[in-house]
């Protein structure tokens, strides 16, 4: 079964659970997605990434990252082009243990775009980790309908900001403005 949590969060509002995240459980951060070499983009720390900004736009387009135990090979996946040519992905397919995590943010002026850690990983080790980040990560947020929001989105949000899974999306969609609970 797929766990997935989903948060409305600026870079400030990352940095603390992250930093917690990554002092108890040593991991790295490899970038998913389909690439023409099978060397990944790979960080130590999630604040060597670009976190907290969203320039797509959208979630569904923003990059996303596995995070994997610090000591595993990242194992990319080979996929045949009509072309003949090889591209390789990066995902959970061959890579079980991991955990992928979007880390969304402010898209521009006025738009804060979601993030999400989910899994599709069935092993022990795949919803520990889960279970440790999105836990660890969003201590400190506040719910708000089936998100949470770091305490700086909060305020974007009571300032009339969209929080919102995509630029292109209505209105209608957005995270709604609520009393704090």
């Amino acid at each position: 079964m797929a766990l997935r949590r989903g948060f409305f969060a600026t870079r400030a509002d990352l940095v603390t659970g992250l930093l917690a995240f990554e002092a108890d459980a040593r991991v790295s951060y490899v970038q998913a997605g389909r690439f023409d070499s099978k060397t990944p983009l790979r960080a130590a720390s999630a604040l060597e990434l670009q976190i907290g900004l969203a320039p797509t736009g959208d979630m569904a387009r923003e990059n996303r990252y596995l995070v994997l135990t610090a000591g595993a090979d990242p194992r990319p996946r080979s996929v045949p082009q009509r072309s003949g040519e090889t591209a390789f992905a990066m995902d959970q397919s061959l890579n079980p243990d991991s955990v992928v995590c979007c880390f969304g943010g402010i898209h521009t002026d006025g738009v804060l775009i979601s993030g999400e850690i989910s899994t599709l990983g069935e092993s022990d080790a795949s919803r520990a980790m889960f279970q440790s980040l999105s836990r660890i990560l969003v201590t400190g947020f506040e719910r708000v309908g089936s998100y949470w929001v770091g305490s700086e989105a909060r305020r974007k949000l009571d300032a009339g900001w969209r929080l919102t899974c995509s630029v292109s999306s209505p209105v209608d969609y957005d995270l709604p403005q609520s009393p704090a609970n």
